[in-house]
Formats: structure tokens, C-alpha cells, sequence
């Protein structure tokens, strides 16, 4: 009997949420025309590789697919959130009148650190587990995609917004996830076959 093993749980989701940011997105500004969106993942143990490259003027294609009642004019509805919208909006205008600083830290009595902070134009959370998986996650969000997001009417998140925003903003890595078992990257730049 063939044991299967698959991705780390965080893994899987930091993946699958950047696939779907990147796929519920509208058009592009004309800055994407010469850049691409990068997913890797590498289960070492199992040798499992995954390499999505895509355009992000692909983007605009795929969305054509997503069911009308999803998206509204390249923007999601939040629909019995935790959060609406607006209330997404007035807590990210009261960080920014706070300026570069670390807004959450935390570590627990095993070893796993969480910091969240704002500093030279960039949200970053960074997860770090001391245990023996010694698992790590940072994401690296540039503030100008979060305002794009954030400038949806009502309770609308602007996606295409923010997919253009993050054109405008060119290249860089998104999304780093390692741990003992799997590697995860996300990441925008200039090359077809995303060799970073």
C-alpha cells in the first residue's frame, strides 16, 4: 500500500489563496503585459513539484469564467463576513495615520511566532514555528494593493484593483511558506518560466 502524503495544511491554503487572488482579478493595467504570476510548490519527501506561470494579461481571460453572481464589476461582495468591507477600510486608514511600526507580536510557550507589521510601503506577517516541523510563512503585501483592494464601493473588495496595483508595483515575492515537509512561493516578475 502506497502511502499519500499531501501539502501541509497552510501551505495548501496560502497557495490557494494567492491562485484565487490572482484568478478572481479583472483586467490588468497595461503594466502587465510583461509580467507573470509564479506559484511553486516542492513536497520534498513525496518529490511532488508544482510550477504555475501564468501572464497576468491571463488573468483577464480566466475571470471571464467566474459566475456573474460572484463578482460584481471585478469586485467581490462580502457577503456574512466577519469584517464588512467598511469596517476593513476604517481599521486600515487607522494604520496608516500610525505609520511603519509592529502592530501584532506574539510567541507561544512552544515556539511559534507571529509578527504582523508595517514597514517601508510593505504589510508583513511573518509565521515562524520553533517546534521540530520548523515551519515558516511570510507574506509581503505591498500597501498599495491593500488600498486598491480596499477602494471597493459598499461592501465590495476591488480585486482588478488591486491586480492592477499589484502590475503597477512590478515584480517582488508575495508568498514564502517552508517547513520540513513542503516549499511554497508566490511571487510577480518579468520572466515566462519564473526562475528565482
Amino acid at each position: 500500500m502506497t502511502r499519500r502524503r499531501s501539502l501541509s495544511l497552510s501551505s495548501f491554503a496560502v497557495a490557494l489563496t494567492a491562485l484565487a487572488f490572482a484568478a478572481a482579478a479583472l483586467p490588468a493595467a497595461p503594466a502587465a503585459a510583461d509580467l507573470w504570476l509564479h506559484v511553486t510548490i516542492d513536497e520534498e519527501e513525496e518529490g511532488n513539484r508544482v510550477r504555475v506561470n501564468l501572464p497576468l494579461e491571463f488573468v483577464e481571460t480566466a475571470v471571464r469564467m467566474v459566475p456573474a453572481e460572484e463578482m460584481r464589476g471585478g469586485k467581490i461582495v462580502i457577503d456574512d463576513a466577519d469584517f464588512t468591507a467598511a469596517e476593513l477600510r476604517e481599521l486600515w486608514r487607522s494604520l496608516d495615520a500610525a505609520g511603519d511600526a509592529t502592530l501584532v507580536e506574539t510567541e507561544s510557550a512552544d515556539g511559534t511566532r507571529v509578527t504582523a507589521r508595517r514597514t517601508g510601503g510593505y504589510l508583513l506577517v511573518r509565521t515562524f514555528d520553533r517546534g521540530a516541523r520548523g515551519e515558516r510563512v511570510d507574506v509581503k503585501i505591498p500597501e498599495r494593493v491593500v488600498d486598491a483592494l480596499l477602494a471597493g464601493p459598499g461592501d465590495e473588495l476591488d480585486l482588478a484593483g488591486a491586480l492592477r496595483a499589484l502590475a503597477a508595483h512590478g515584480e517582488g515575492e508575495i508568498v514564502a511558506v517552508d517547513d520540513s515537509r513542503s516549499r511554497v512561493r508566490v511571487w510577480v516578475d518579468r520572466s515566462a518560466e519564473g526562475a528565482r
